[in-house]
């Protein structure tokens, strides 16, 4: 099924081994972890990889998300599928909102984007 003709169920599905593996990948600082599911231009751009390698550096909250999270819901794009979620921190009791991009390239599934508030 492509995904824009997914239910937020089936879309939960698909999100949430990705959002795990991004988690895993921050936590350990690991690039091919957190990129796992990144299409293949972006895996293997190493400016895009020095550029998140930075983040994990200087913003500790990157890095101590708990593997704990809860699903908000989706919102549809023309192109992609926005999925969000609730964060909480190893470190703190603050939230976080985070936002997963999905797009479908060549019938794969692939994390457009990611981005933490």
């Amino acid at each position: 099924m492509k995904l824009l003709e997914m239910s937020e169920a089936q879309i939960f599905e698909v999100a949430e081994p990705i959002l795990k593996n991004a988690i895993a990948g921050a936590r350990d600082k690991n690039w091919d972890l957190f990129s796992k599911y990144m299409p293949i231009e972006d895996s293997s751009n190493d400016e895009l990889k020095a550029n998140v390698e930075k983040q994990w550096q200087e913003g500790t909250y990157l890095t101590a998300f708990s593997r704990k999270f809860d699903f908000l819901g989706v919102i549809r794009k023309p192109e992609r599928i926005l999925v969000v979620f609730r964060l909480t921190s190893t470190l703190s009791k603050e939230e976080y909102l985070e936002k997963l991009y999905l797009e479908e390239r060549d019938g794969k599934i692939v994390q457009a984007g990611i981005w933490t508030e």
